[in-house]
């Protein structure tokens, strides 16, 4: 547009001069004196003076629009580059809390599977783990095997440091009860760290994987007091167990 401006300009200079010159003056312009060069510039200024203050405001707002059309896309370059940086943070994040969860899956496994129980032959059974135990549907072994939480209190480990030597009765129902203690606190942790990842994921695929894995160890830790009906994912607070 500056270019046509300019153009314009000088179209308008052209006419403006060769109109003076067919309308006014029979004077050839070389030959002009300086009494016949004064009424002709008065004429020109008067007449391009507002034509080039036009054209110059026109040119300013160009620029001013170019500039502005330039900030937009400075401004929206910022934007995607500030999305784009939120992207990654939240992949990191994802990955981070990924590896987090899949951790604590892993220690749980390893500290319900390695603590093994004698049942009693009326259980049907010789032995069995605590992750079968709180991963087993209905009631034949884990209702009696697994200690309600009110059996030893908040001061279990104590209780247990008393009677490590002296009771091995009491031990082995407090080693339990332990272990069932601290497998809730990390299906809470679960339940935490998955509904962060749930949130940054847009997506809550990784929760129904877990909720299909441990659901029945949630109601049943929640049966015997060691959850509350809260610590648990939303999609399973209204378990079967828990009416």
């Amino acid at each position: 547009m500056n270019r046509t401006l300019f153009f314009v300009a000088i179209a308008t200079t052209l006419m403006t001069s060769g109109l003076w010159f067919w309308l006014f003056e029979d004077t050839p312009p070389g030959e002009l004196t300086t009494k016949e060069v004064v009424p002709f510039a008065t004429y020109f200024g008067g007449i391009m003076t507002p034509i080039i203050a036009f054209l110059s405001l026109m040119a300013f707002l160009r620029t001013l629009g170019q500039q502005q059309e330039l900030m937009a896309q400075q401004e929206e370059h910022l934007k995607q580059q500030q999305s784009q940086l939120v992207a990654l943070e939240n992949g990191a994040k994802k990955a981070d809390l990924f590896q987090v969860i899949d951790r604590l899956d892993q220690d749980f496994e390893k500290l319900t599977k390695d603590k093994v129980i004698r049942l009693s032959r009326l259980q049907g059974a010789d032995v069995a783990t605590v992750y079968d135990l709180l991963n087993e549907v209905g009631e034949t072994n884990w209702k009696g095997a697994i200690p309600d939480r009110s059996k030893f209190g908040e001061f279990g480990d104590r209780i247990m440091g008393s009677f490590e030597e002296s009771k091995p009765d009491v031990l082995e129902p407090l080693s339990i009860w332990r272990v069932a203690y601290v497998a809730a606190s990390m299906l809470i942790q679960l339940r935490l760290y998955l509904d962060e990842h749930d949130r940054i994921a847009g997506s809550t695929a990784l929760t129904e994987y877990y909720i299909s894995k441990y659901q029945v160890a949630y109601y049943h830790l929640a049966d015997k007091h060691y959850l509350e009906v809260e610590d648990m994912p939303d999609a399973i607070q209204n378990g079967p167990h828990l009416q």
